[in-house]
């Protein structure tokens, strides 16, 4: 009788230790996910999904000067808009795109993306490109990628 007595002593406090041990991972994975919210909280894609596909529609149409607005003051300092306009009337003419994801993220806490394309060129060339925008005020910005011609080191 006394072992079956130690045993069911023994019993309730495992338990309470148990339970006090999933309580505490609970609050610490609780812990980590807030301070991973609020230290990088996300950023929507669709915004910067809208903008790249605005600025590609307007290459696809060869409206470069409209295209144009869409780019960021750093590249549009690196790059004047004749300058910009007479390589693409140079490269090959996009006549099909599709947005085949789109990654986001705070970079300097100014909410950025990195739209990832297929772009389908006159002759039928297809290409695996990328658009970099940033978030100016209300609006998200061309700031870079493949998708431009010899686009401007950073």
């Amino acid at each position: 009788m006394a072992a079956t007595t130690t045993a069911a002593r023994r019993s309730p406090r495992r338990l309470m230790l148990l339970a006090g041990v999933v309580v505490m991972l609970c609050l610490v994975g609780g812990a980590i996910a807030v301070y991973f919210g609020v230290t990088n909280p996300s950023v929507e894609t669709g915004p910067p999904t809208t903008a790249a596909k605005g600025f590609l529609n307007d290459l696809q149409t060869q409206r470069y000067h409209d295209a144009y607005t869409f780019m960021c003051s750093t590249v549009q300092s690196s790059i004047p808009e004749d300058d910009f306009v007479t390589r693409m009337h140079g490269a090959k003419t996009i006549t099909r795109y599709a947005v085949d994801g789109v990654d986001t993220k705070k970079v300097d806490n100014i909410p950025s993306a990195t739209v990832r394309v297929t772009v389908t060129r006159d002759g039928g060339g297809v290409t695996h490109d990328t658009v970099l925008l940033r978030e100016a005020g209300n609006s998200w910005q061309v700031c870079g990628g493949s998708i431009i011609p010899n686009p401007p080191s950073t």
